[in-house]
């Protein structure tokens, strides 16, 4: 494939992310801005290649202090690829994961974000 070819095809995929996403992107950053105002934490989340998104929003300099990541390695490459990707379609396996976290410390920690 050439350079040109598959610039094109990026362009295409950005287009259809915006015309069909657009009204989610929209409500997501609203939800993020409402959190971020009102001194909460924001909690992310995500399986496979998912959990990228969560290591953009963590590890980047200049990044949000109100983020949570959970990388639990039940789901992450850190106990081997393979395992992972048969155990992140687990059925309720994402809920059995948000009780090991959902009552931490970050939780306790959240309505300190605002005063400082």
């Amino acid at each position: 494939m050439s350079v040109n070819k598959y610039y094109n095809e990026i362009q295409k995929l950005i287009e259809k992310i915006i015309k069909t996403q657009h009204k989610n992107i929209i409500k997501t950053s609203k939800l993020f801005a409402g959190k971020i105002e009102e001194g909460k934490i924001i909690h992310l989340f995500g399986t496979g290649h998912s959990h990228l998104i969560t290591i953009e929003m963590v590890v980047r300099a200049g990044g949000l202090a109100n983020i949570n990541a959970i990388f639990d390695d039940t789901i992450t490459t850190a106990t081997g690829a393979r395992r992972g990707s048969k155990l992140e379609g687990l059925s309720g396996l994402a809920e059995i994961i948000w009780e090991e976290y959902k009552d931490g410390l970050y939780d306790k920690y959240s309505s300190r974000i605002k005063h400082m």
